[in-house]
């Protein structure tokens, strides 16, 4: 079992449609997010939940919790490609609340045991796609890019 956390940039592009079927296109965001996990570490594998507290300005933009998986492939002496696949929920709010399912594949990640009780992990490439709705209206954030991230973990 492991228990870490994170800390991570993601610059999105928003598309908002209104009640009447109108697309529009928003202005990049850039978020900080702060992120807990829990989870099993198999040799190949792990899996886990995540609970993720976005801000901006000091104040909570966005709440999300998650599942998600990470395979591993031994590169050399404790470091390891590890890409990573993750599907959950996202309240987010921007003016108003809105809330939805989102998907983040993390293609370019690495992971490396520092000791056998202590891991890092780094993304570095990442896709993100997330449906919102609130009343009526409609949002999606995209991201395909650099979207770093550290992760931390300690395994027991």
């Amino acid at each position: 079992c492991f228990i870490g956390g994170s800390i991570n940039l993601t610059r999105s592009s928003i598309r908002t449609e209104d009640k009447k079927g109108f697309w529009t296109n928003n202005e990049p965001v850039t978020d900080f997010n702060i992120c807990g996990e829990f989870g099993y570490m198999g040799k190949f594998s792990a899996i886990g939940i995540s609970l993720n507290y976005g801000m901006k300005d000091g104040e909570r933009t966005s709440l999300a919790a998650s599942v998600f998986e990470e395979l591993y492939c031994n590169l050399s002496d404790n470091f390891y490609y590890s890409p990573r696949v993750e599907v959950g929920y996202l309240n987010l709010k921007p003016d108003d609340e809105y809330n939805g399912v989102f998907l983040n594949v993390e293609l370019c990640g690495f992971a490396y045991e520092i000791t056998n009780s202590f891991q890092i992990r780094t993304t570095i490439l990442s896709v993100y796609y997330c449906h919102l709705s609130n009343n009526g209206v409609s949002m999606t954030l995209n991201s395909f890019g650099i979207n770093p991230s550290v992760t931390f973990r300690w395994t027991f």
